[in-house]
């Protein structure tokens, strides 16, 4: 079987941190890739999370998330958002 190189660019930060979660799974980039590769080719889908949604679902999304994010939530810390609070609980878990 002969096989073939695939690029992309991503931002590094990005590949840096999917790294480290991939290893805790033992897993690498190439083989993630290669695995989601071989399931569209197999199954004929795009999995829902490589899937880039229509401009009616992204100002849903968007409307959605202004609407909680102006909600009092329990465990909701003011003027924090949601990407600090998940770092900070990655960082105290993880150490990353």
């Amino acid at each position: 079987m002969s096989m073939t190189i695939v690029n992309g660019r991503v931002e590094e930060h990005i590949v840096e941190q999917a790294k480290r979660t991939l290893a805790v799974a033992g897993l690498t980039v190439s083989e993630v890739i290669r695995n989601t590769l071989e399931s569209i080719a197999l199954t004929g889908n795009i999995p829902m999370h490589a899937q880039t949604p229509d401009k009616a679902a992204l100002q849903g999304a968007r409307q959605a998330t202004a609407f909680f994010a102006s909600q009092d939530t329990p465990g909701r810390v003011k003027g924090v958002s949601d990407e600090e609070l998940l770092a900070a609980e990655r960082m105290e878990r993880f150490g990353y």
